[in-house]
């Protein structure tokens, strides 16, 4: 296309959008005489949690009162993104308060703990909210769950004062679920937690003290919404809340943590054809303003001529790649299945060399694999705060030259001195330390024989019943046969075979009493494809027979006794 025609083009498009702003353009718009500013009106119900919102339902005036809550020193910002959440976390060092009000509330692991630790510094958080991620739940309680009351209004007490919430739209009140934790919800600790306030007998706010800091869960968030605030037990009840939250520190709004609200349009009725419909459409806005009309022709008119002049094909500079998946679980499974059935500790002892090799020089960048001297174990040795004489003792057991000499002890010490290198050197964190200490294995019998016993215990019970009504006297013998039976199946479906943590290790048998043996009066097991011999302290034995598990089960067990146990695996 020569220039000439381009120009035509170009005059041809200009006159056209003249032609239309002319055609579409309708009168002049009336001007408004009156001056100052306007007050703020809104109907809009829709809209929630709105942090600088001023519709009826956002955040304008709790914000507010927050603002007047908190020195004029301190600042109060809203953490949009992870990466602002890493920057306050990481170098504001200073206590501060976290604060969120909506529906919906989660972070990612790292963030959760990265949250909590700052918790335990002295930081406070506030959450108030009616649905959190599992990952938040799993680190504060140990059963939790929540309990309603589904009213247009309730009574919410706190401090010896009565605040009467009621849920509003519009004009008109409309029932909704009011929540509240549940009497089955319980802390790992409950001495840490103090209820402030409550409807029902249960309570809606609860404080939790994590170290230096607080962490107070809110279940009603909907009291806070700016028109509960502008009736006075709003504002009152916000003012209490408000109180219990410290004024020297800065707030920060997690908005990061905000979910999605959209659930769908399963819960709304379907409309006939042309009922309840409204042409609120863009176009209709656009084409009722005349200067929003020429912006509209003007913007069609610039993507024209950069369509005409940018006829060259753009891609990007940098191309897209997919990101890696995580397959250290699968790499795992792998590496197990081909232990147990090769048998090759050897082969084993290999793969833990190069792991460790790698993520030595992906830490510290040492590289081991190529060393002529001590000089690369010295500097890892003042990198990662490890004794040389570790990491040696370490080194030689991985390097070792003698195949027939590495069995399945070894692979179990050579697993614990890189797990205490990387606790040492910072690699793990303590914290994941102490929850992975925390675990306990729990093994269950197989449930075929506990269905038969509580089948047969019905079975006798109800024959009983039947031969005592055609006058047979031995009737009355079913009964305690029946109930025996019944309880047996039931205590071995209901309670685990074995149960094995740091601390204890717990063996129920199908007759008699739960024993409890302490892990450290362990001395060894012995085991073959039917029964395992636990041996403790003072000549106690303890014989387990496998048969009692399911194949799951079993395997679980066996992978269990595998870490513990302490000359040699089977």
């Amino acid at each position: 296309m020569n220039n000439q025609r381009k120009f035509i083009l170009v005059f041809g498009v200009f006159a056209v959008m003249g032609l239309l702003i002319w055609l579409l353009s309708g009168g002049e718009e009336p001007i408004d005489v009156k001056k100052g500013p306007k007050p703020y009106v809104s109907s809009d119900w829709n809209k929630e949690y709105t942090d600088a919102d001023k519709d009826p339902k956002g955040l304008y005036l709790f914000n507010q009162l927050l603002r007047a809550h908190i020195d004029t020193t301190k600042q109060m910002r809203y953490i949009m993104d992870a990466q602002e959440f890493d920057t306050v976390t990481m170098y504001q060092k200073h206590p501060a308060t976290f604060v969120y009000i909506g529906n919906q509330f989660g972070l990612q692991d790292e963030e959760v703990d990265t949250l909590l630790n700052r918790v335990e510094e002295g930081s406070d958080v506030f959450l108030a909210y009616h649905g959190l991620t599992d990952n938040i739940i799993d680190e504060l309680f140990y059963d939790y769950d929540l309990a309603y009351d589904y009213e247009e209004e309730v009574n919410i007490f706190m401090d010896g004062k009565k605040h009467k919430m009621v849920n509003l739209f519009q004009t008109d009140t409309i029932a909704t679920n009011w929540y509240a934790f549940d009497p089955i919800t319980e802390l790992y600790d409950d001495s840490l937690w103090i209820g402030h306030s409550s409807f029902m007998e249960l309570f809606n706010l609860i404080e939790i003290k994590l170290g230096k800091g607080s962490i107070y869960l809110c279940t009603t968030p909907e009291v806070f919404q700016n028109y509960q605030i502008k009736r006075k037990p709003g504002y009152e009840y916000t003012r209490s809340v408000q109180a219990l939250l410290p004024k020297n520190q800065a707030v920060y709004f997690l908005e990061l943590g905000r979910l999605s609200d959209d659930y769908g349009t399963e819960d709304v009725d379907e409309l006939t054809e042309g009922e309840g419909k409204k042409d609120d459409s863009y176009l209709k806005v656009i084409f009722e303003n005349r200067t929003l009309l020429k912006a509209f022709l003007f913007g069609i008119l610039g993507i024209l001529i950069y369509l005409l002049f940018r006829t060259k094909r753009m891609r990007p500079i940098v191309p897209y790649l997919e990101p890696k998946k995580n397959t250290t679980k699968a790499f795992t499974e792998t590496i197990t299945s081909i232990y147990f059935s090769k048998r090759n500790p050897y082969g084993l002892l290999s793969v833990q060399r190069r792991n460790f090799y790698a993520m030595v020089q992906k830490h510290f960048f040492v590289d081991l694999t190529r060393r002529e001297d001590e000089r690369p174990l010295l500097t890892l040795s003042e990198k990662s705060n490890v004794s040389l004489e570790e990491i040696k003792r370490l080194v030689n057991i991985l390097e070792t030259k003698e195949a027939f000499d590495v069995n399945d002890d070894t692979i179990v010490r050579v697993h614990k001195l890189k797990q205490e290198f990387y606790a040492h050197a910072g690699i793990i964190a303590e914290h994941v330390i102490e929850k992975e200490k925390r675990k306990e294995t729990i093994v269950y019998r197989m449930l075929l024989l506990p269905s038969a016993l509580i089948l047969a215990g019905i079975i006798a019970i109800l024959s009983g019943f039947y031969l005592l009504v055609d006058a047979h006297g031995i009737g009355i013998i079913l009964w305690p046969i029946g109930g025996l039976i019944l309880f047996l199946g039931i205590r071995q479906l209901s309670k685990p075979l074995v149960v094995i943590n740091e601390e204890e290790f717990v063996y129920t048998p199908s007759f008699g009493r739960t024993k409890r043996y302490k892990m450290e009066d362990l001395i060894r097991i012995e085991a073959d494809n039917s029964n395992v011999n636990v041996l403790f302290k003072g000549n106690h034995s303890l014989i387990i027979n496998q048969r009692e598990m399911g194949r799951y089960e079993r395997a679980k067990f066996k992978r269990t006794i595998a870490r513990i146990k302490k000359d040699e695996l089977w």
